[in-house]
């Protein structure tokens, strides 16, 4: 939702005013990954291989504007690096560029590389968000990996009224969606499925959607993407 704004030139709506916010429920990190077969072992190898060959500096991506791409044109930003982007249609074309080596690398939502991980075809070189994941401790972060402090993205879930919701109900419910977050059992079936519970109360939200909305608008001028 956060890119709209810089992505559509008119959009038809706002999301600020016309969908107000509840509650966040969970973040999903990116994670960047390379082919077994590469030979890459860490993030600080894909880096040297980008900024030595030209050849071989390809990402991959789910489209214009997804958040496979402006991740990796944020990466390619921290690292200095003038890598060349490769958008596909959709996760699973960008999934299987990947595997087939018509791409490098690619950044893209975590649980998309589970299977192939598992299978030993993939290898996650590092997670995007700030810190390790309870549940892939072993893998690093960006920031660790590539010395690049203040890189965190990840992607983010949570729940909005109709407009015109007053006020007092948006804040009952969204203490209510905060203290459900809170039992174990919601918050072991959110990280079943690759996520992490990170509730906020409604005005919490409210404040970090117009964050977001700023932060991603300048990474999508910054990327020249464009959906209309």
């Amino acid at each position: 939702m956060t890119p709209l704004i810089g992505l559509y030139s008119k959009p038809t709506f706002n999301p600020q005013k016309d969908l107000p916010p509840v509650a966040r429920i969970a973040t999903m990190t990116n994670a960047v990954a390379v082919r077994t077969g590469s030979g890459i072992q860490n993030l600080q190898q894909l880096i040297a291989i980008l900024k030595s060959d030209k050849k071989k500096a390809f990402y991959g991506s789910a489209g214009v504007g997804t958040s496979s791409h402006l991740t990796g044109h944020m990466l390619a930003k921290a690292i200095g690096a003038d890598l060349t982007h490769v958008p596909y249609k959709g996760t699973a074309a960008n999934l299987n560029a990947l595997l087939a080596g018509e791409v490098l690398f690619c950044v893209d939502n975590l649980p998309i590389y589970s299977s192939h991980v598992k299978a030993g075809t993939l290898k996650l070189l590092a997670v995007t968000q700030a810190q390790r994941l309870s549940y892939l401790p072993e893998i690093p972060t960006v920031q660790e990996a590539a010395g690049l402090s203040g890189f965190d993205v990840y992607s983010w879930f949570g729940l909005s009224a109709s407009t015109g919701t007053p006020n007092a109900i948006l804040e009952k419910l969204g203490a209510e969606v905060v203290a459900t977050l809170k039992e174990p059992e919601i918050a072991d079936r959110i990280r079943a499925i690759g996520a992490e519970p990170a509730p906020m109360s409604h005005n919490e939200y409210k404040n970090f959607i117009n964050d977001e909305i700023r932060k991603w608008s300048i990474i999508v001028k910054s990327s020249g993407a464009t959906v209309d």
